[in-house]
């Protein structure tokens, strides 16, 4: 299947859609409704273009601090791509996430930061806690990535549960 390229804004907003059930503080115009079709599995690319550039304003309200603003600087579309296991092993998670496995220097790979352990507790709704069945779906997972340094950066909130649930599968 080719790839699809898409604008940034759909990006953002497709974020937005991916964390709506996730307890971060979306809100403003829509967001209720939004929460609903989320909750009803509606696929994204199921909503209206208000509905999107709804959620794209909601990413700015809460996402859009300079990490992020940073990373989405001089990018104007996305190609959406379906990844193996081995592809999405070898992306690099952000300083963020690295920190949270007690690694202060990047580059990590995602496959060394799913496979070791958090130095503290984290959040309730976060992906590691997908195994358990403590996340809930929105039934869309998206995975944002760019350039850092050369290397192929995952940028994203880890709501790719079903790659964390491959991962935590494979181990058993």
């Amino acid at each position: 299947m080719p790839a699809a390229t898409v604008p940034a804004a759909y990006v953002r907003a497709r974020w937005a859609y991916s964390e709506l059930l996730s307890g971060r503080p979306y809100r403003g115009i829509g967001v209720q409704d939004l929460k609903r079709k989320a909750l009803g599995h509606v696929p994204f690319d199921d909503l209206r273009g208000e509905e999107r550039d709804q959620l794209e304003q909601a990413w700015y309200r809460v996402r859009g601090v300079p990490t992020f603003i940073n990373a989405f600087a001089g990018i104007a579309t996305f190609e959406l791509v379906h990844w193996s296991k081995e592809q999405l092993g070898a992306v690099h998670v952000i300083k963020y996430f690295a920190q949270e496995v007690g690694n202060h220097s990047v580059p990590m790979s995602f496959k060394q930061w799913i496979e070791t352990e958090p130095s503290a507790s984290i959040e309730p709704g976060h992906a590691r806690h997908a195994a358990s069945g403590a996340v809930p779906s929105t039934g869309v997972e998206p995975v944002t990535v760019g350039q850092l340094s050369g290397a192929v950066d995952l940028d994203r909130r880890l709501s790719s549960r079903r790659a964390v649930l491959e991962k935590r599968a494979e181990e058993k």
